[in-house]
Order: structure tokens, then sequence, then C-alpha cells
């Protein structure tokens, strides 16, 4: 019997990190920036010029839902965010996931930054 691949020869590496949650936040979004998700794809666009990146979106006018992730340059810290964004009533609401709690709270910053200025 030929065999394709020999199981004890591969190999599995697995990073197990501690979440840190932070709770719901909702934000207003600007008339502006309501606009230009007539083309979702304009949002991770968007936040990529923060070195935040969509892994994925989905929806239909007007909910519409994001997962971005960020690593922070200098240290190995992981963010990971689902944003939901109704586009009735100009709001997000963001969900942000980090292995690092004492940075968590300067992403959310940014994130925060990234998305008032997205439209404008």
């Amino acid at each position: 019997m030929n065999q394709l691949f020999n199981l004890s020869s591969l190999h599995y590496s697995f990073r197990y990190f501690m979440i840190a949650k932070i709770r719901w936040r909702e934000y207003s979004l600007s008339s502006e920036g309501v606009r230009a998700l007539t083309t979702p794809q304009t949002l991770p666009r968007h936040m990529q010029n923060s070195s935040i990146h969509c892994i994925a979106s989905g929806g239909q006018s007007p909910n519409l839902k994001f997962f971005f992730y960020a690593q922070k340059a200098e240290e190995s810290s992981t963010f990971l965010v689902e944003c939901l964004i109704n586009t009735s009533s100009s709001k997000a609401q963001i969900k942000i996931k980090a292995d690092d709690q004492t940075a968590s709270q300067q992403f959310s910053s940014l994130f925060q930054t990234a998305l008032s200025n997205f439209g404008s």
C-alpha cells in the first residue's frame, strides 16, 4: 500500500495567547463615510493606511460586517476587530480582542481615529 505522506513527519506549532476583550463600543460615522460605503471595499482600503487589514466582510445595506486584524510593529501583540456598521443609523459597533490588554486601549484609539477619518 502506497502512503501519500507520513503523518509522523508532520509538525504543528500553535500559538496560544490570552485574549483580552474590550466590550462593544458604539461610534458615529460621518455622512461622508456612510456614502463611501456604497462600495464596501473602500473601508478595508482606508484602514490599510493605518496598517489595519480586513480578513473578511459581508452583509447587505444597511447592515455591514467587517473583521480586521493588526499587529503592533515593535512587539508581537495581535488585535482582532469585529466591526458592525448600520448605514441607516450611521453607527458602528466595534469589539476588539487583543493578546496584550495594556496595548488594547491604545489600539482602540487608533482604530477609532482611522474610522472617524473614513470618507473625509
